[in-house]
């Protein structure tokens, strides 16, 4: 249990770091930051369930559908923004339970 949850704890934290690069304008993980986004939005909105999200960021996309419902699910996938970028890093800020890089 507690592999799990460092490993949960580590993902979260390393897509913290993701959402910061792409803050300041480092565009490598814009891709990998909007899949997850997207995921969470599908998870949501019912197009996806929790077998068909993707296991690799499973812990991720769960944590961002717990922490703010409502955003994800009316978030616009298709223009992500810096805007929609920095209000993800503040969700993260906010949670004390959650390790960041």
């Amino acid at each position: 249990m507690f592999y799990s949850h460092t490993l949960e704890s580590s993902k979260i934290g390393l897509f913290h770091l993701f959402l910061k690069s792409l803050i300041k304008g480092d565009d490598s993980y814009r891709e990998d930051v909007n899949n997850v986004i997207k995921e969470t939005s599908s998870l949501l909105n019912g197009d996806k369930d929790f077998y068909t999200i993707d296991r690799d960021r499973y812990p991720i996309i769960v944590y961002l559908k717990k922490s703010d419902p409502d955003y994800f699910k009316h978030i616009d996938i298709n223009s992500l923004n810096n805007k929609d970028y920095q209000y993800i890093i503040e969700i993260f800020e906010r949670q004390s339970n959650v390790n960041l890089i």
